[in-house]
This record gives structure tokens, sequence and C-alpha cells, in this order.
């Protein structure tokens, strides 16, 4: 961190930002104000963010990245054969409590449950054979493994800062896909930050492409700019057909004034459309927004991250009447060893899921409110 040193006074609107081409600048009435006037008063105050009026750690922080707003020259998507995802997939966080192994065709698996941080600092991968994962999680040695990049940031971050050791590692776990990393947007931070992070995401495709990972984007993005670049980045690749979302973290807030799920979702569409209707998604978070991907997306994948943590709590999912799922607490004997329980657990939500939300096991919906793009 360093202090603002650059003494000139701050743009008074987007228009007037000399980074206005390449942000685009805000969408909404903020336009008039733009998102520097926080910085006007900042020159007792240590600042981390990618911000030119802290010269020093701006010209630094482009430069890695090789110049803002930069789109990927190379990305290497999921393999034909992989590419058809079911629309239902768990996520398992660690293979404790269980005896036996976990029998599911995909899971998903967050990456900081892949990592320790060294007495150093650094982010360091745990497992170093595919087999070390599969015996840790307790799974099937043809479980098909998706990891997931969303994250805290102190893990993202770290993984960005030691991409070079930790990719190749990742690589030897033979997953189906990774997701970038959604690299975070901060309310009310310069703008210039946040195009800054989604650089970082598209830098992170190229690297990962170098070690021939299966690269999922993420799309994280603020504004119609943000979403211009995503549209870009997958007409420049056709052959991409998958991108991930969520909707926690900053899309969980309710704003009136900025209702920032609304818009993210709006532009998804825009977004959908201008791909053609290819995009296959794989959606974090996602269960209030079923009806809303069944309209604008031929296919997708919910991953859910419920079920685990309701066995691990000892919960056990029934039906209580047509059509309704239930949890309550499980009898000693399913609280021991929890394998028959988890696995008993993910079948029940996975047949809930379905049922009620008209979803095939492919990830398609049986019928779907919009018919994909010719």
């Amino acid at each position: 961190m360093s202090l603002r040193t650059n003494p000139a006074p701050v743009p008074r609107s987007c228009n007037e930002c000399a980074y206005h081409n390449i942000c685009g600048g805000w969408d909404d009435e903020r336009f008039k104000e733009g998102c520097f006037q926080k910085c006007a008063d900042c020159f007792s105050e240590t600042c981390d963010y990618t911000c030119p009026v802290n010269p020093t750690l701006f010209v630094k922080s482009v430069e890695e990245v090789g110049g803002l707003g930069r789109l990927p020259n190379r990305l290497s998507s999921i393999g034909i054969g992989e590419a058809n995802l079911p629309s239902y997939i768990p996520q398992i966080d660690h293979g404790a409590s269980r005896r036996y192994v976990l029998s599911e065709p995909v899971v998903s698996i967050p990456f900081n449950r892949l990592c320790r941080i060294s007495r150093s600092g650094r982010i360091q991968l745990i497992h170093r054979t595919r087999e070390s994962l599969l015996r840790s999680f307790k799974l099937a040695n043809n479980t098909r493994i998706i990891i997931t990049c969303v994250t805290k940031d102190h893990w993202i971050e770290g993984l960005y800062q030691a991409r070079k050791e930790i990719l190749p590692l990742v690589k030897i776990l033979e997953p189906i896909a990774v997701t970038v990393p959604n690299f975070s947007f901060v309310r009310n931070s310069p703008r210039t930050n946040s195009v800054w992070n989604q650089t970082k995401g598209f830098k992170l495709i190229e690297d990962m492409t170098d070690e021939k990972l299966p690269v999922v984007p993420h799309l994280q993005a603020q504004t119609s700019r943000d979403w211009s670049r995503l549209e870009e980045l997958f007409k420049n690749f056709p052959h991409a057909q998958h991108a991930c979302m969520e909707f926690q973290t900053g899309l969980n807030r309710q704003d009136s004034k900025y209702p920032s799920r609304e818009i993210y979702k709006k532009h998804f569409q825009d977004f959908q459309q201008s791909t053609g209707g290819r995009v296959h998604p794989i959606v974090l978070a996602g269960y209030r927004e079923v009806d809303f991907l069944k309209e604008v997306c031929p296919s997708f994948s919910i991953i859910d991250a419920n079920v685990f943590v309701k066995t691990v709590n000892r919960q056990v999912a029934h039906y209580s009447g047509v059509g309704r799922r239930r949890w309550g607490r499980a009898s000693f004997a399913e609280s021991q060893d929890l394998s028959q329980l988890l696995q008993s657990n993910i079948s029940k939500e996975r047949d809930f899921f379905l049922r009620n939300t008209g979803m095939g096991i492919d990830g398609k919906p049986l019928n779907p409110l919009l018919l994909p793009a010719a």
C-alpha cells in the first residue's frame, strides 16, 4: 500500500475521466459524478486499489496484466467428451466422517478446499496426485471433478500470485473444468480497480490455457462495458460453450437504488443472445434463479453446496406431501458414519430439484421457454 501522490483534481464525471474509453463509465446516475470523488481527500490514507492517483501501484498493476481491458489471446475450453454436464451437481467440501466412497458422476470442489497456507503465507496445493484427492474426499475413481474458484479474496489472490507453481499441480488432478476466479468488483471503489480485476481473470485464462487446463470463464461484470468485453471474449472463442455465474456476495445485497442482481440478469440475457444461446452456465447459489435460467438458456447446471452442509450437520432429507422436501435430524446410526446419509441426501435433493424445476438430468429444461438460437 502507498499514499496517493498525484495532486491533480479528480474527474467530476465519467465524461471528464481519461479512462472513460476503457471503462465505459457507470450506466446509471453515477455517471454524472464518476467514481473518483472519494479520492479527492485521500492524501493521508493508504490505498491498495489499482487507481491512477496511486501512480506507482497503478503502473505496476497495469503492466502486470498487459493493459487494462486486454482480452486473452488463447482459451482452452472443456473437452467435447466432457461438455455434457448434468443439471444438478453436488459440491463436496471434504471426506471427513465418511468411511465409504461417494458414487457420483460429477462433483464440484471449491479451490480453497484443495489448499493450505504455508508459514510464509503462500497458497499451497495439498494433493499432488488425483488418487490422493479421491482418497481424501472419498470419491469414486470415475468421478469427474469441477474445481470452482468462487471463494474469499485471499484464496483467489493467493492463486493469482502463485499461479506459476499451482496451475501445473492442478492439471495433475485431472479436473474436467476449472472456473476462473471471481476477482472482486468492490462497490464505491475506482472503476479502474474493477477493470483491472476483470483483466486479471483474462490473464489467468491464458495461464490456465498454457497448462492445458479446461477453462470456464467467470461472468464477472459491473457495467455494460464489462459485459461487452465478455461478449467479445466469447465471440473470439466460438468453441467456448460454458461460463460460470454466481448469485451470492455482491449480487445478494438488496439495494433499491442500484438493483445489481436484476441488472446482472438483464445483461446476462443480452449476453446469451449475443452468443447465439450456446453458453451453458455453471451456476453457484442459483436456486432462486432457475426459472430465469430456463427462460434464457437451452441448458445449465446448478452447483448445490447446501446438501453437503446439511449432511455434515446431521440433517436428513425427507419428503412431506406432494412435491415437498423437508430437513430433519438424522438418527443416531445415520449420524455416525455419514457415507450413506450423504449419498441418500444427494439422491433425494437431485430428485426434488428435477421434479420441482422441470429439469432433465442432462441440464436441459423439459419444457424450454426459449428455443436455442439457430
